[in-house]
């Protein structure tokens, strides 16, 4: 996903996010705070798998959070 949102707007890096911020839909294999974050930056794709406890919008916040602190960590 981040590779094509990069890939459609014309520039060097993509970031994507998924998973399960809930209230529903975890299940034991694939909890509710279960996130992957990705960021493509100039042909490299680097994924992260992270766990958040707490409710939907801050697992939602701390996933949007934490893909851009990748991206920084990365061009810096």
């Amino acid at each position: 996903m981040a590779k094509r949102a990069a890939e459609k707007a014309g520039a060097d890096i993509g970031v994507s996010t998924t998973g399960i911020a809930g209230p529903g839909g975890g299940t034991k294999e694939k909890p509710v705070g279960l996130v992957y974050i990705c960021a493509y930056i100039n042909g490299d794709v680097h994924v992260r798998k992270l766990n958040y406890p707490g409710h939907r919008n801050i697992i939602r916040e701390r996933a949007a959070i934490s893909v851009l602190d990748l991206v920084r960590r990365l061009v810096n």
